[in-house]
């Protein structure tokens, strides 16, 4: 911030000083020049405010609804593998003493200790760099492009894609649009705010109809990357002339949607992986218990 004050103290206006100091993404840059030619800038930044609050709040939600899933995932995964790699090598030396064969759920799961133990590194090793290798191979466009359209042809994926990716879209349009930017200029923005090429190209795919006469709600139905919930409040926003309104109007109702997705998430993922915990807690403890059985039927005389 301090970089952009002493560009301003040397005559440079609000926006080319931010972005002279690379730290802004050149939407907030836009946001700022149009406020400055339009004269309301205090509104502009006050706009662009409030989209970054809902977006913060938006991923938190998301991080509140995954987080307690992950942490049990994480202490079943880290109590199976201290199970097996210390407390299930103890009954297999003193059976091997006893000169007794090991029950068949034991033995499996010391055999996968064995593997693990003999090639662990190896298998570690291999599954980073393939995870490494997906992303990398995942950065170049022709893959990623290819990726996307395979995912998004099953009808499931696409529909939540595109709720997803029109909450933040029609969002960012609203306030673009609020600041006096034209929809034709804002559209370029817009899709940036969105992580997913297909959705983007869509977005691309619709400004060149839209500079050819179409409207915009043709120009999505053409383009089929909407839903007819959002065609009709474009086609609503076109007659009355408040295109804000409307998109505004579109991004509340999937932010409601998703929020309400993410909630049933939250509300069946605890007792899911609570299942789960159970079911390999059990797995583990008749793994440690059936050779104490064993031992104690072997004694009886």
């Amino acid at each position: 911030m301090k970089l952009a004050v002493d560009y301003m103290e040397k005559g440079m206006a609000v926006s080319e000083a931010l972005g002279q100091t690379g730290l802004f993404p050149s939407l907030v840059c836009r946001i700022v020049s149009a406020g400055e030619r339009a004269g309301n800038l205090e509104q502009m930044l006050y706009l662009l405010g409030q989209y970054y609050e809902q977006a913060d709040k938006q991923r938190r939600f998301m991080m509140d609804a995954l987080s307690y899933p992950l942490f049990l995932m994480v202490c079943t995964t880290a109590m199976a593998v201290g199970i097996v790699a210390f407390i299930l090598p103890v009954f297999e030396a003193m059976f091997e003493q006893m000169q007794m064969p090991l029950p068949a759920m034991t033995a499996y799961m010391l055999a996968g200790a064995h593997i693990l133990q003999s090639y662990g590194a190896a298998l570690a090793a291999g599954t980073v760099t393939g995870i490494a290798s997906l992303f990398l191979l995942l950065r170049r466009p022709g893959v990623r492009r290819y990726t996307e359209d395979k995912l998004f042809s099953i009808s499931v994926l696409r529909r939540l894609c595109v709720i997803f990716c029109w909450q933040r879209f029609s969002q960012m349009l609203a306030v673009q649009i609020r600041c006096g930017i034209p929809l034709l200029d804002a559209l370029d923005d817009g899709a940036a705010v969105v992580p997913v090429d297909w959705f983007r190209r869509a977005v691309n795919q619709a400004a060149r109809r839209l500079e050819n006469g179409t409207s915009f709600s043709q120009a999505v139905r053409l383009g089929q990357f909407g839903t007819p919930y959002i065609e009709t409040m474009l086609l609503v926003g076109e007659t009355t002339g408040r295109y804000e309104d409307a998109l505004q109007a579109v991004s509340e109702y999937y932010q409601w949607r998703i929020q309400s997705r993410l909630s049933v998430v939250r509300r069946l993922a605890g007792p899911l992986m609570l299942l789960v915990v159970g079911a390999v807690i059990g797995t583990l403890v008749i793994s440690c218990m059936l050779p104490l059985l064993d031992m104690a039927a072997g004694m009886v005389p």
